[in-house]
Formats: structure tokens, sequence, C-alpha cells
């Protein structure tokens, strides 16, 4: 198994959400706003995430992953999981979640110790369909310590999809303002 660790290098964070603070009701990202995430491990790439965006709470990202370009759409409060509605990147191509992000929606909360788990069913621009077993649990709030950032006040996101037998999972630092401080990664055996 991969393990891949990326942190948050540049992030503009103006202001501080009280918490307790429904994802509903935090401010969008403005657009512009440029997230670059330096990963280390086996992948060792450059991930630069910039706000196009924000529309009914759906946020349309550029993302350039060492320098290749694509974007990804996905509603706020997905925000820390890999889950998204449409998305194109150089190495993986157009994709769409079709069905299953409903399953999702408590997310909006951010309560702690929720867990919300469904099926999650992708298709790809050559036509491919998967269906992946998806759990999301929003584990706690606590401070951390960011290289780019100093302290900050972030909730834990852990994830895992299993696809086929396969498993990969995930953790998320998400500080109150929609942006992944700090991410970690076991990726598909």
């Amino acid at each position: 198994m991969t393990r891949r660790r990326a942190a948050l290098v540049i992030c503009l964070i103006a202001a501080v959400a009280p918490l307790g603070t429904r994802a509903d009701d935090l401010p969008p990202p403005p657009a512009g706003r440029t997230l670059t995430y330096a990963c280390s491990g086996e992948s060792g790439h450059e991930r630069r995430y910039t706000v196009r965006s924000v529309v009914g709470g759906v946020v349309t990202y550029d993302i350039a992953v060492d320098g290749v370009p694509g974007y990804a759409v996905k509603p706020l409060w997905l925000t820390g999981t890999s889950l998204y509605r449409e998305t194109e990147t150089g190495k993986g191509g157009k994709s769409w979640i079709t069905a299953g992000l409903e399953n999702f929606n408590g997310l909006r909360t951010l309560a702690i110790g929720a867990r919300y788990t469904g099926w999650i069913i992708e298709k790809s621009a050559g036509g491919a369909v998967t269906r992946s077993s998806v759990a999301v649990a929003v584990v706690d709030e606590r401070d951390y310590r960011s290289d780019a950032l100093g302290p900050v006040r972030v909730t834990v996101i852990e994830e895992t999809w299993t696809r086929g037998g396969r498993k990969q999972t995930g953790v998320a630092y998400v500080s109150r303002l929609h942006a992944a401080v700090a991410e970690t990664l076991d990726r598909w055996p």
C-alpha cells in the first residue's frame, strides 16, 4: 500500500468561524482563492486548486497537478472528502458521480461523531461505470499546527472507499472556511 501525505503550502484564510457553525452557514471561499499542496511520499507532486466560482453552494475549482490543468466541481460541504460531482484531470480524464452523493448531505452540519455511508456510482468519459461503497466520519475538532498557517482549528474527517474488495482510506484536516489544511491517503493496493 502506498501512503501519500499532502500538506498545505499556501492558503488564504481571512477569518475564523465559531465552533459548531454549520457548513451551509459559512461564507463560501472567494473566487481566486488558491490552495497549493506539496505532496510527499511516492506520489511527490504539487497540486494547486483555484476557486473559479461558487454558485448555490457548489464550488468549481481550476486544478493543476504538476502543472497539468483540470477542474473539479463539488458542493462546499464535501470539502475534506474525495467526493465530487464532476472532475477532469490530466491523469484520470473526465468523470462524474452520477448517483449516491445524497447519502452525504448530512456533512453540511459537520456534527462530531456523525458517520455517513452509501454507494457511489462514477462514470468516466470513456463510458466505464464504477460502483464503490464509501464511508465518511466526522471524527473531532482540534487545534492543528500547519507549517504554512501556524495553529488553526480544524475538523477531522475520515473517509474509506471500498471497490472490488480493495480499500482506500484517507484523513483530512479541514478548516472552518472550506479549506483542507492537510490530508493523508492510503492508495489502492
